[in-house]
């Protein structure tokens, strides 16, 4: 996971400190929309979600995501 800061270009790429930065950073963009999550996803990755694990490359996951309507909250359990 990559997160490129306001106003920096996109080949200015830093990477979070731990997991926790990273986990934080994605439930903040997925509550604002496909850019914010699209800004932290490298070009090549799949993301596997749901209850059955579904594998989808990254655009097809944000065409899913956003066929189910808009995330207004987040919560996580560790």
């Amino acid at each position: 996971m990559t997160t490129t800061p306001p106003g920096a270009s996109r080949n200015d790429v830093r990477t979070p400190a731990t997991a926790a930065e990273a986990e934080a950073a994605w439930l903040v963009a997925i509550t604002k929309g496909d850019e914010e999550q699209r800004e932290l996803m490298l070009p090549d990755c799949v993301i596997v979600h749901g209850p059955v694990g579904n594998v989808h490359e990254w655009e097809r996951f944000l065409g899913y995501n956003a066929s189910t309507g808009a995330t207004v909250e987040t919560e996580t359990a560790g």
